[in-house]
């Protein structure tokens, strides 16, 4: 069971290495850049996923966290 110090340390964890990639990506060109951004954006829906962990580990309910999702 993760708990919510867990959770911000993984969001803070990918946030660092996000910013890393970004330095990275700017210094090269072609695919590698390509790989680059695409592993940032990985990373991002990874990132997008842990918010709602916590946001749920918090109790809050999920249209207060997105409410602008659709209704099935």
């Amino acid at each position: 069971m993760l708990t919510i110090n867990e959770v911000r340390a993984s969001i803070a964890t990918n946030a660092l290495r996000s910013r890393e990639l970004r330095t990275a990506a700017n210094a090269v060109r072609g695919i590698e850049r390509h790989n680059l951004h695409n592993e940032r954006r990985r990373l991002g829906a990874d990132t997008r996923c842990r918010l709602l962990i916590l946001a749920f580990l918090r109790g809050r309910p999920y249209l207060t966290v997105e409410p602008s999702c659709r209704q099935p």
